[in-house]
């Protein structure tokens, strides 16, 4: 599913980049056939944003290739809609229709899995929707009615989906026995939920500029931002476009006090494009000879190995090293036993999956027994309160043994907590090559910077496995 999302990006970074450079639709074919666009390559040598992020089974990498979908069906919702002539209005009053209902069907779908999605298509919709009002007014309305029956029918479908998962039902008992209370609703409780300081806070709060200055330079490179941000010469232009839609979402964005680089993912195709667009308009000045000339002197030479270095880096950082720890302790869980009693408490790392440890549904209420906790990055006395609520559980009394697994990064070795109060260890493994950015490894005492097992351990993801009592 990842795999075939990302070719969608790639198809987006063409038909954007053909679209910016023949905005009437003249010379796109020979465009097409001809050497790939540097918006291309750009998009391609990005290994943060690029290769990593993107070939990742994570909601971000889905979120990108829906937005991807959204604007190759804008893009082509509005060249049909400019050049419509009366002969063929049926034809493509016909496609754009059926266009928009699938940009609804898998809209409706993109907002239950990422809430943040709208503000990504929201300039692409926008302009959709004035360059058929334009052309007709009967033109729109056709199309955005059926599109709005079937996002109301895919809406349907994602509620009750929802709602039999999370409240482990049937459909059959769903359609017996309901109220309109049961309905989960997953967007209105991922709003609910961050638009809470309180929750955001356990996440980690950052300063409203780390969007702009940190993060976006991180996924795509400085010099790639600051061509992509530069302001288009026309307002009404598909340049303009696609600027908007970086811009925009990027200022809503920054106003939430929790940021992350995997949030701005969509904004990857959008800044590519923009970038690519610029480095060919430049290419194509009079002042081409000083450009080539410039890269060809050492400072281009020296700006190839920065970005040579750049790359490698980031391709360690976030491809081996951060939170790499949790991929090799996931494969090296064992097939979960019927008889055990094991509980897994991830405490300063990152959202663990559910499906490794063979839970496949949510936790029934009040069983202690074959959990998932996640404690995010909260203080000590809530991994204190959660192991007292295990020991304390019915299912210790009933099982006879209660395994208790507390997962954390090595750089908060040692804990704040002493873990033989609520049972004793069983065994301690160690994975090494976990890096957390929000809890760095501390520097050594002076006799032990040369310590082989105290780096070890700092970057090692660390497993107690505690027999509770």
């Amino acid at each position: 599913m990842t795999a075939v999302g990302s070719l969608w990006v790639d198809l987006f970074v063409i038909f954007g980049s053909a679209h910016l450079r023949s905005p009437n639709g003249r010379k796109r074919r020979c465009f097409l056939s001809a050497s790939p666009p540097i918006a291309l390559i750009i998009y391609a040598s990005c290994t943060f944003g690029g290769l990593l992020c993107a070939g990742r089974t994570i909601a971000n990498a889905w979120e990108t290739a829906a937005v991807a979908t959204f604007g190759l069906f804008s893009l082509v919702i509005i060249r049909k809609a400019h050049q419509m002539t009366p002969t063929s209005y049926t034809c493509d009053a016909t496609c754009i229709c059926i266009l928009m209902c699938l940009q609804a069907a898998f809209s409706t779908w993109a907002i239950f899995l990422r809430f943040t999605y709208p503000l990504f298509i929201l300039p692409l919709a926008v302009a959709e929707i004035v360059a058929l009002w334009r052309k007709s007014r009967v033109l729109s309305l056709l199309p955005c009615s059926f599109a709005i029956l079937v996002a109301a029918l895919s809406l349907h479908l994602c509620l009750l989906v929802d709602t039999a998962y999370y409240k482990n039902r049937s459909f059959s008992q769903l359609y017996s026995n309901w109220s309109l209370s049961d309905l989960v609703c997953v967007p209105c409780r991922f709003f609910a939920y961050n638009s809470n300081s309180t929750h955001l806070a356990e996440h980690g709060l950052h300063p409203r500029y780390l969007h702009l200055l940190v993060n976006l330079p991180l996924i795509t490179g400085p010099v790639v931002v600051l061509l992509a941000l530069y302001p288009p010469k026309q307002f009404f232009s598909v340049h303009c476009l696609f600027w908007l839609c970086a811009l925009v979402p990027l200022a809503i964005l920054s106003t939430v006090p929790h940021q992350e680089a995997r949030f701005l993912m969509p904004l990857i195709p959008f800044v590519t494009i923009l970038a690519g667009h610029r480095l060919e308009a430049l290419l194509a000045s009079p002042r081409k000879s000083n450009l080539f000339h410039l890269w060809r002197s050492k400072w281009g030479t020296f700006f190839s190995f920065c970005w040579f270095i750049q790359q490698t880096i980031l391709l360690l950082l976030f491809g081996t090293l951060h939170q790499g720890g949790l991929v090799r302790y996931f494969k090296s869980l064992q097939p979960p036993v019927s008889s055990d009693c094991r509980s897994y408490i991830f405490y300063h790392t990152y959202m663990p999956p559910r499906f490794p440890f063979g839970l496949y549904s949510p936790p029934i209420p009040g069983n202690h027994c074959n959990t998932v906790t996640d404690l995010m990055g909260s203080d000590a006395s809530r991994l204190r309160h959660a192991l007292q609520q295990l020991r304390n559980s019915n299912a210790l009394q009933t099982s006879g043994q209660h395994l208790a697994n507390v997962i954390y990064p090595g750089s908060l070795s040692p804990l704040n907590l002493n873990l033989t109060e609520f049972g004793s260890i069983l065994a301690t493994h160690l994975f090494f090559g976990h890096l957390s950015l929000e809890n760095l490894p501390h520097l050594p005492p002076t006799n032990q910077v040369g310590d082989y097992s105290y780096w070890y351990s700092q970057l090692s993801l660390h497993v107690v496995s505690l027999v509770l009592r």
